[in-house]
């Protein structure tokens, strides 16, 4: 095996991971429901009218979600600046506002796996700056992990209502 290959392999499986559960978080979670809860929802038109500002917010944090992994698959042991930081962790982050607001408007409540989600990547900011981009990208996915199980979790306990948006 050639050493770019050792060496990319962690990178990428954890861009790979990261892409998955943030695919998995959407698909799975409210977006499945989506289509069902607004047409169940006495304010169909104001969650039409909504609905796009917390899809971009999410598609905001894709892409840069995405910009971040880019770079530590480029170079895994740079400790990653602010750009950088802001593109792992913020990514991280806006995706997972935006969830919560989609959680927000359509079901009426507001996830509390999202917001400590959220909380844990503005901590781990301050600390990305001494550690290795593929430390801080981690730590990104673990926090995507630890929401995405604490989703299934409440999933699991309770059937989710078709809407009861105010």
């Amino acid at each position: 095996m050639s050493p770019s290959l050792r060496t990319g392999s962690p990178p990428f499986a954890t861009a790979f991971l990261t892409g998955v559960v943030l695919w998995w978080s959407y698909a799975g979670g409210a977006g499945a429901t989506l289509r069902t809860a607004i047409e169940a929802s006495p304010h169909r038109a104001r969650l039409v009218q909504t609905n796009p500002y917390a899809h971009w917010l999410m598609v905001a944090g894709v892409v840069g979600t995405a910009a971040g992994a880019e770079r530590i698959i480029a170079a895994p042991g740079e400790r990653p600046g602010s750009v950088m930081t802001a593109l792992i962790l913020g990514g991280t982050g806006l995706f997972l506002c935006g969830r919560a607001v989609l959680e927000h408007e359509v079901y009426g409540r507001l996830p509390l796996s999202h917001v400590l989600g959220v909380a844990a990547t503005i901590v781990l900011a301050p600390l990305a700056a001494h550690l290795p981009g593929l430390t801080v990208g981690v730590a990104a996915a673990l926090v995507l992990v630890g929401v995405a199980l604490g989703e299934l979790l409440r999933m699991r306990r309770r059937s989710t209502p078709a809407s009861v948006a105010p």
